[in-house]
């Protein structure tokens, strides 16, 4: 399955130990992680700012990131009705890449209306699909 994290469930993977972290190890083990340059500023300027993870530190999350595979934006955004236009461009990307799921811990991306390029859902949603897939 090919699923498109948002920057807060990764950077949580990251910061927090839970549920976002044991998604992340999941993703990673069994299904195709995909990933775009507009999440990885946000993630790098998110940790470096607001978490004030050491630089080091951020350099080799980014690292790993960037061994994943790597979405890119559509020449033209897709004119979807969002509160934050800043989101757009995670859609996008998501919907660019043809993911299967988009994981969100904004409740402004996944209550959108139904989209029939992608699932658009929380964390513990996200969980109870792929534990129906493979038990964890």
């Amino acid at each position: 399955m090919r699923v498109f994290l948002d920057t807060n469930v990764i950077v949580s993977a990251f910061t927090t130990r839970g549920l976002c972290a044991d998604l992340f190890r999941e993703i990673l083990a069994v299904h195709t992680f995909v990933i775009s340059e507009y999440v990885l500023t946000e993630i790098k300027e998110v940790l470096t700012r607001r978490f004030k993870v050491p630089e080091a530190t951020v350099i080799e999350i980014i690292a790993l990131l960037e061994k994943q595979e790597m979405a890119l934006l559509p020449a033209e955004l897709p004119q979807i009705v969002i509160r934050d236009l800043d989101d757009l461009p995670v859609l996008a990307a998501a919907i660019e890449s043809k993911s299967d799921y988009l994981v969100s811990g904004d409740q402004d991306m996944t209550s959108l209306a139904p989209l029939k390029q992608i699932k658009s859902v929380m964390p513990r949603e996200f969980w109870g699909v792929i534990s129906k897939i493979r038990p964890i």
